[in-house]
């Protein structure tokens, strides 16, 4: 048997034949190889990504666009002064991402890495864009409250959704002290309408009063 435990098959090496610890470090290093098997094979009892039906995630893409995420996983994209050129193409994807969704910027704003009239955030998934987007919103309805004579110190902003979205959504109306309201959809129902939205805010407000009062 060979003593150079590098020359043993990957599943014949002695880091195989005992328990890794859970729950600390182990004292006892192993080889990259080993290591890399271990935590393989443990994935293994994921599921598959491509049959995710449910997924936000791409599942796919270019060969090159993986090869330039493999070439800047080191990179703090952050730190916009040390990765200035990485902070640019990011302001440029976000200027891109306004122009789909109907920004209207000003004539002469037509270079965006000079533009300093929009605002925007490169995110990790879209949970984490729709948490920074409602607190957004919630700070623009604070300053409208904040300007109206008659406000109540008990007023507090609605979310308007559906019962179907994400659960991020729900999350959000309970950590930020928003009041949700949901709208149900169905066969015949696919897209939401004013009458719709008063329904639900008149039901909504029913049930607040009669929660206050009991």
């Amino acid at each position: 048997m060979a003593k150079d435990n590098s020359m043993l098959p990957v599943y014949g090496r002695q880091e195989f034949k005992q328990n890794v610890p859970k729950t600390r470090i182990p004292e006892d290093p192993m080889s990259p190889e080993s290591a890399y098997r271990m935590i393989k094979d443990s994935l293994n009892l994921d599921g598959s990504p491509a049959l995710n039906l449910a997924t936000y995630v791409n599942t796919w893409m270019d060969d090159y666009a993986e090869k330039l995420i493999q070439e800047n996983l080191d990179k703090n994209f952050i730190d916009h002064e040390e990765y200035p050129q990485s902070s640019l193409i990011e302001k440029r994807l976000i200027r891109m991402m306004g122009e789909m969704l109907g920004t209207e910027f000003a004539p002469e704003d037509n270079d965006p890495d000079k533009s300093e009239g929009f605002y925007g955030s490169v995110t990790v998934g879209s949970s984490e864009a729709i948490m920074l987007a409602l607190i957004a919103h919630r700070k623009h309805w604070q300053n409208c409250n904040k300007a109206n004579p008659h406000r109540n110190p008990l007023d507090r902003p609605f979310l308007l959704m559906s019962t179907h979205v994400h659960g991020c959504w729900d999350k959000y109306c309970r950590y930020y002290d928003v009041g949700a309201l949901y709208v149900s959809m169905g066969d015949d129902k696919y897209s939401l309408t004013g009458v719709m939205s008063q329904k639900c805010y008149i039901a909504q407000s029913k049930t607040v009063s009669t929660a206050k009062k009991s």
